[in-house]
């Protein structure tokens, strides 16, 4: 059997360039560093990656994986464009030149040729608080979680006994167990009437309320001057997701709450822009939703963050201001439904009144989506992950007259 073939009409290509960039790759001088810097946060014994990277034997072990994930830009978690890595607080990011080293390193056999390995020498162990010891530790009544079947949301109240009015700065989350907790949200419980969020109307206009817990984002903070007001006598009503793992346990969660000494100068506020209104059609991919939301006053926007489930594809955030100029604020072309981020501005960015909000999210309800459970499924609106939300979450202070 004869094979035909053409000539080509182009150069052959020249790869001494990275050839010569694998034999400078050291893992002593290049990799571990790059590894300690991105990645042994979260990859350390007790932290909530699956593995440490502890030694060149452990990464060694898992550098097949960890090419996958770099490649696929799973990793690490919650990229967004690069161009706005630097507007936000605690981004994780890795360069292109550091990728590039990665992969060429592990391609080549991810061998260690010093005589020393210098992830053995981090000296680093988990920390609870991540946010620091909490003026306010609030333990979640247990929950049992059942092997199997669907677990409906859970909403507990749960009274704080404050002495007197405290203004927040700060909340955390500890979860219990990670396998099978998907969020927590916290609203304050009003002390005259209980009135609070909770549900659906919570989420569209108050936001995540004093803080939420997803994979991926637990730490919630206030800018500088900003907090919110827990009167005397009030609680918190808390909403539990949680999904099955095939082994019945016990969810024991704790939030941490931190106070300002003094009343800020102004209350932190929050929203969303969202529409319920979903449906996706079976095997659809590229399935485009817009919300949006006004700011009838002056007002400096502090946070943002999408949420979406198993069928997220993208998504991003601009402003229209009042002149008619745009600006895109945040691009998340990858969105991870494990690791449900949310952005704090380093700056405060100031909105006109009259500013207009736009969410943009993309779905892919398409058997090409690998997280998507059932392609051939019609889907709405709903709480659980198999259904659909689509929610632009912000955070905000109005600004004081004349600012």
């Amino acid at each position: 059997i004869t094979t035909p073939s053409l000539a080509s009409n182009g150069d052959a290509i020249d790869f001494s360039a990275k050839s010569a960039q694998i034999a400078e790759v050291s893992y002593a001088n290049d990799v571990a560093p790059i590894l300690e810097q991105r990645c042994v946060t979260c990859h350390q014994e007790g932290g909530i990656a699956p593995f440490a990277m502890s030694s060149h034997q452990m990464v060694q072990g898992w550098s097949p994986m960890i090419r996958e994930t770099l490649i696929t830009k799973r990793m690490p978690p919650g990229q967004i464009d690069v161009e706005y890595s630097n507007q936000f607080h605690g981004v994780n990011h890795i360069t292109v030149e550091e990728t590039q080293k990665l992969v060429h390193w592990i391609d080549s056999g991810a061998k260690n040729d010093s005589a020393t390995d210098p992830l053995t020498e981090i000296d680093i162990s988990p920390v609870k608080w991540g946010h620091g010891e909490p003026d306010m530790i609030v333990n979640i009544p247990p929950q049992t979680i059942p092997a199997t079947g669907t677990v409906e949301y859970r909403n507990l109240v749960l009274p704080l006994d404050l002495p007197e009015d405290k203004w927040v700065k700060a909340v955390e989350f500890v979860a219990g167990d990670t396998t099978v907790l998907h969020h927590i949200i916290a609203w304050a419980k009003a002390p005259e009437n209980g009135r609070g969020g909770g549900n659906a109307f919570g989420l569209l206009n108050q936001g995540i309320g004093l803080g939420a817990y997803a994979p991926g984002n637990s730490i919630n903070t206030y800018p500088d001057g900003a907090g919110f007001p827990l009167p005397q006598g009030s609680g918190l009503i808390l909403q539990l997701h949680y999904t099955s793992s095939g082994k019945e346990t016990v969810d024991a969660s704790e939030i941490g709450i931190h106070f300002w000494d003094e009343e800020p100068e102004r209350p932190i506020l929050g929203g969303s822009a969202a529409d319920l209104d979903i449906s996706i059609a079976p095997f659809e991919a590229d399935h485009e939703m817009v919300a949006s939301k006004k700011f009838r006053k002056d007002s400096y926007l502090t946070m943002v963050g999408p949420h979406m489930h198993y069928r997220g594809e993208d998504a991003n955030f601009k402003l229209v201001y009042p002149d008619g100029s745009e600006e895109e604020i945040l691009n998340v072309p990858n969105y991870q439904f494990n690791w449900q981020k949310t952005y704090d501005f380093k700056e405060p960015k100031f909105l006109p009144a009259g500013t207009e909000m736009v969410f943009r999210a993309t779905f892919d309800n398409s058997e090409m989506n690998p997280y998507n459970p059932d392609p051939s499924a019609e889907i709405s609106w709903g709480e659980q992950t198999w259904q659909e939300m689509m929610f632009g979450f912000f955070r905000y202070v109005e600004a004081d007259e004349g600012e």
